[in-house]
């Protein structure tokens, strides 16, 4: 039989969502998970269109740290607030050459948050709205 910890322990890894507290129980709260998408860690390069409140058109490079089949996350130089929209490609590929062909793909999107990072750089969390992977020639 599993103590009230052993279980906890037990439903998070499984990823349970719907756990029944215990009554009179000192369980620490588990986090539930709201991607509907699973993520990939992983620094990918990317570059990033879009306008700036304060500057105008833009297109910088960006770091991305995760991504998923529905966004991505990733580091700009510029703060951005949620709503904005932007056009990015990520490089799927943690070492760009070329000589070698990676796969690319290219996705307009919506920034859902957006924070100021330990480093300086913002974090933007873009929602995509449409996406494609574009040929290696292009």
């Amino acid at each position: 039989m599993l103590d009230d910890a052993a279980y906890a322990k037990f439903v998070y890894i499984l990823g349970m969502s719907s756990v029944q507290p215990i009554a009179n129980s000192s369980l620490p709260s588990i986090p539930t998970e709201r991607r509907n998408k699973p993520r990939i860690q992983v620094a990918f390069p990317a570059l990033v269109r879009g306008n700036d409140a304060d500057s105008g058109k833009f297109q910088e490079d960006a770091l991305v740290d995760n991504v998923s089949a529905s966004g991505v996350y990733l580091r700009l130089n510029r703060f951005l607030a949620p709503g904005s929209s932007l056009f990015v490609v990520l490089e799927f590929s943690q070492h760009p050459s070329p000589e070698r062909v990676v796969p690319r793909l290219a996705a307009h999107g919506t920034v859902v948050r957006s924070e100021v990072r330990h480093d300086g750089t913002c974090g933007l969390a873009i929602r995509f709205l449409r996406h494609r992977f574009l040929d290696s020639a292009a």
